[in-house]
């Protein structure tokens, strides 16, 4: 053996680092998907900026408007 691969070997292997990165690619975007459907069932409470960073935010742009 001199160490070259037939035809068919190198074949086989390009069909199975194929299959492994196109399953990866459907893996990751099945849980994209999944992520942004499951925003769906969220509480509308989810969704409510907290009263301190609203605060936070108020006194902020009250100092960029020179008070």
């Amino acid at each position: 053996m001199d160490g070259r691969k037939t035809w068919w070997q190198n074949l086989g292997l390009d069909v199975v680092v194929f299959l492994c990165g196109f399953g990866l690619v459907l893996a990751r975007l099945f849980i994209a998907v999944k992520a942004i459907v499951s925003i769906r069932e969220l509480p509308a409470s989810a969704y409510q900026i907290p009263k301190r960073i609203r605060q936070y935010v108020d006194m902020v742009l009250r100092r960029g408007q020179g008070e």
